[in-house]
């Protein structure tokens, strides 16, 4: 199949104009400064062989890295993907930068079919790790704090209460933790909608 350039040109603007709304939802609902303020995040479409169909133009840290999370997420997951999921991953042996980078992933269907992916990055000020803040000087990756390799926050659209008690019961912070869980949600819901759309 072809398209003719002025499509393409017309398509790729839409695509980055999602990229950008997830960003924007994402840093605008976000309730920590490194999020809210640095804008310490990334955002965007993929399809089922993450390859990148749009990205946002945020931290340059997180351009190109989501597609390493979802090759992670999809080596860990034990169950297949269903509409209403929704995964967070932060484990670096996976695919991750580093765990205060949690991605949180939505698959996208369109009529019964799964076609893609939304997702996101953000990092989060504490994860319940050896020192609050930046990370710097443990001893080996567990001292960064909650691993979370491909846990699933919604199966099916069912909230999993007991993974958002331990969110909230082993970090400093526990609420601003869910809290901008929460934004990363709705910009990856919201980026899902639109690729439908």
């Amino acid at each position: 199949m072809s398209i003719d350039p002025v499509t393409l040109q017309v398509i790729g603007g839409a695509l980055h104009t999602i990229a950008r709304e997830m960003a924007y939802v994402l840093y605008r609902m976000s309730f920590s400064s490194i999020i809210r303020e640095s804008e310490d995040l990334g955002a965007g479409l993929f399809d089922r062989s993450f390859a990148t169909l749009c990205e946002s133009d945020n931290t340059p840290l997180h351009i190109g890295s989501i597609p390493g999370y979802l090759r992670g997420i999809e080596a860990s997951m034990t169950t297949p993907w269903r509409e209403g999921d929704v995964v967070i991953h932060n484990h670096p042996y996976f695919g991750a930068s580093h765990s205060p980078d949690i991605a949180v992933v939505v698959p996208v269907f369109y009529e019964g079919r799964h076609i893609g992916f939304a997702g996101n990055t953000a990092h989060h000020v504490d994860i319940g790790s050896a020192t609050p803040g930046l990370i710097v000087d443990i001893q080996d990756i567990f001292g960064e704090g909650m691993l979370l390799k491909a846990v699933k926050l919604y199966e099916g659209g069912v909230r999993n209460e007991t993974v958002w008690n331990y969110l909230a019961n082993n970090p400093r912070v526990g609420r601003q933790l869910q809290d901008d869980l929460g934004a990363q949600i709705a910009s990856a819901q919201l980026g899902a909608r639109r690729f439908q759309e």
